[in-house]
């Protein structure tokens, strides 16, 4: 069971500007920072770690504002981001305690991740389709929100506590706006 949700206090730019206009992938990928701190702010692990390792999987649309600041702190917790490639992705995921997804076959990520499935991990794609085989968190932008799908099962299922604060990120309207 999956839901769409609109995430909150996740506004891509604060100035007026009509809806038909196109917002950059910068502001998307500023917005994508904000939805991933987000949800991390709001994610227990199992041993209450103070430091997570988010690995970005895959060709990535918004990951860049995550990646360019590779090391930060998220309240009480220290999330430091890299970038995998998917020929080492066998070896560097066992260090990875969050997964951020671009675009990435479907049947090729069950086989990298079959080695790693029983534990607790955290993981976000920018292609909605893969809410639909297990993925926690997907993005989603529209004409005037940015939001996310979220897995339920898979969030049962992983081993990590999900704050229902989560849902705080549904709770206000997050407008797409460019400058004018």
């Amino acid at each position: 069971m999956w839901l769409w949700l609109v995430a909150a206090g996740m506004p891509l730019l604060g100035s007026p500007a009509h809806a038909d206009e196109k917002t950059s992938t910068g502001e998307r990928a500023e917005a994508v920072a904000r939805v991933v701190h987000g949800i991390l702010s709001y994610t227990h692990w199992p041993d209450g770690r103070a430091s997570v390792r988010m690995c970005v999987l895959g060709p990535t649309e918004y990951a860049d504002e995550l990646l360019a600041n590779s090391s930060q702190d998220i309240g009480r917790r220290r999330m430091e981001v890299l970038r995998i490639t998917s020929d080492l992705a066998q070896e560097a995921l066992p260090a990875c305690d969050g997964l951020y997804l671009g675009r990435v076959d479907a049947q090729a990520l069950r086989a990298l991740t079959a080695p790693i499935k029983d534990r607790p991990m955290l993981t976000i794609s920018e292609d909605v389709e893969l809410c639909r085989i297990g993925v926690m968190f997907c993005l989603r932008f529209d004409s005037e929100r940015a939001g996310f799908e979220m897995n339920l099962d898979s969030v049962a299922r992983s081993g990590l506590k999900i704050s229902p604060k989560v849902l705080y990120l549904a709770g206000q309207k997050s407008s797409l706006r460019t400058p004018p």
